[in-house]
């Protein structure tokens, strides 16, 4: 699970095997830019884009796919599928959110009222994700095994 990356860090940035990676981002978020900050600037973090295709080319994913889970005008959803060691890349794009935690409380009652119509809740999604990515990376592993011998 990952919200970005740090424009000095992502050259350095070459794991040895394939990471399953779930992104929830706001699309308005002032805190972790969807866009990506000015490179230029201390502690610049590269775009939520640009880390979602740095995931999907390091896993070498092959397919994409929507998910009919939310409405699109909520949250955009983008699968990646067909990567390597059984990995996936899943991103969330929540439309028009900010800095918060999708599906928790708050004490401003807008933020309740946007969460509420959301019909997303971070801590269940990523629950699922653990859970699907646990199964998925065995299969990948006793795959790998299996070719080995």
């Amino acid at each position: 699970v990952a919200g970005s990356l740090p424009v000095r860090l992502k050259p350095n940035c070459q794991p040895a095997t394939p990471i399953s990676m779930l992104m929830i981002n706001g699309t308005n978020d002032r805190d972790v830019l969807y866009e990506g900050d000015d490179h230029t600037q201390r502690g610049a973090l590269v775009s939520i884009s640009d880390m979602v295709n740095f995931w999907r080319s390091h896993d070498q994913c092959t397919s994409s796919n929507g998910s009919p889970q939310f409405s699109e005008d909520k949250v955009k959803t983008s699968l990646y599928k067909g990567c390597s060691g059984n990995s996936e890349v899943w991103e969330l794009a929540v439309v028009n959110g900010g800095h918060f935690w999708p599906g928790g409380a708050s004490t401003d009652e807008n933020l309740n009222k946007f969460n509420a119509k959301l019909g997303l809740n971070a801590s269940e999604t990523i629950w699922d994700f653990f859970q699907h990515q646990s199964s998925e990376q065995l299969i990948g592993k006793q795959a790998m095994l299996t070719n080995k011998h």
